[in-house]
């Protein structure tokens, strides 16, 4: 599992249930905007679990904070945020960490950029990211 989820896409300019993620599940869910911030995380979490049980390899994401930070690419304007385990707050400080020096605005010594680069793990092929590589990231 990737240390470094894909980011956030700006799903408010894609038009409901326009993009199917597994059989049976489109997104962004029809009527989203009226949902509740809370129903907007239930329905992240409920289309990871789907995207997780419908692939062919076994998961082993053991908690919420985890699943959510995994798929958060599929996370809604307005979701309701989940509270941070300890491994969740290394995972959003690692992820800011590596977000400031891929813009050029980290103010680490270069070398131990370069260590932090060097130890994230190879990028590996995600079919849901061919499926929204068109929907833009949000800043």
């Amino acid at each position: 599992m990737p240390l470094l989820p894909p980011s956030k896409r700006d799903w408010s300019s894609v038009p409901d249930e326009a993009i199917t993620l597994v059989q049976g599940l489109r997104w962004p869910p029809k009527g989203w905007r009226n949902l509740s911030t809370d129903c907007r995380l239930l329905a992240l979490e409920y289309a990871a679990t789907s995207i997780l049980q419908s692939t062919a390899v076994s998961w082993s994401i053991t908690n919420r904070c985890l699943l959510v930070h995994q798929f958060q690419h599929l996370m809604l304007p307005g979701t309701a945020g989940i509270l941070l385990d300890n491994s969740g707050m290394a995972r959003h400080y690692l992820h800011e960490t590596v977000r400031e020096i891929a813009s050029g605005v980290s103010s680490l010594p270069t070398e131990v950029k370069s260590t932090i680069l060097r130890t994230l793990p190879e990028h590996q092929d995600d079919p849901l990211l061919s499926i929204i590589k068109d929907i833009p990231v949000r800043p």
